[in-house]
């Protein structure tokens, strides 16, 4: 069985509408079997999150507008 695939414009896709937090589901890890999930992550001004890390998968990000901090192995970035 071959995974499927499909274009999704910018705001298409299954979504989920948090209060800090508004993310379409590009792409699954059902429709990839497990490889990766790809998301379009609409990061609202008011959103925290606690410092945390991924043992078994990498995030990467891509902002078209606006800015975001780090920390990286225990430093801002």
């Amino acid at each position: 069985m071959r995974p499927q695939y499909s274009r999704l414009e910018p705001g298409e896709g299954p979504n989920f509408d948090w209060e800090n937090d508004h993310t379409f589901v590009k792409v699954s890890g059902w429709g990839t079997r497990g490889a990766y999930t790809l998301m379009e992550d609409n990061v609202k001004a008011s959103c925290t999150l606690g410092l945390h890390r991924h043992n078994s998968h990498a995030e990467v990000f891509c902002f078209p507008e606006g800015g975001v901090g780090f920390f990286v192995d225990g430093g801002s970035r």
